[in-house]
């Protein structure tokens, strides 16, 4: 990638990096996000890695900083949803029978993707699927067309 290319996606993939990965009790260190934008083709410095993090914050991007013993770990705070409303829209969608299994895992997928990875794992399992689901894909895609017909 291109030198010019790389700065101005660094900071995108930093905060993807922290949103993906990190949560309140899961920070990720200098080294390790250095580690990370690294095997995505960035190469960064410790000093460019804090003025990148101090962007974010100063724009609405909160990333607190929690010292561990000799070393700082950073996390994202400022989720669109938190886990307990993240649960309930798994449960809305796994007792939604008019879904179809596929549709049900992709919008699970969907929803586990607005956590941390440890809180994604971890409700996982409690995202399993209903037995009794619909096997019409167009129910779907019907809802949809009926609620753009009454508005």
């Amino acid at each position: 990638m291109k030198h010019g290319a790389e700065q101005k996606i660094r900071v995108l993939l930093l905060y993807e990096i922290l949103q993906e990965q990190t949560d309140e009790q899961n920070g990720l260190s200098v080294r390790e996000l250095i580690s990370k934008l690294g095997k995505r083709g960035i190469s960064v410095v410790r000093k460019t890695l804090y003025e990148d993090i101090a962007v974010l914050n100063e724009y609405g991007y909160e990333i607190l900083c929690e010292k561990v013993g000799k070393s700082n770990r950073y996390y994202v705070v400022d989720r669109k949803f938190d886990r307990t409303e993240v649960q309930i829209l798994l449960q809305a969608v796994r007792s939604a029978r008019f879904l179809t299994d596929s549709k049900t895992e992709k919008l699970t997928e969907k929803l586990l993707r607005l956590l941390g990875k440890t809180e994604a794992e971890q409700l996982q399992s409690f995202a399993s699927v209903s037995a009794d689901k619909s096997h019409n894909e167009r129910i779907y895609y019907s809802i949809d067309a009926i609620t753009t017909a009454i508005t």
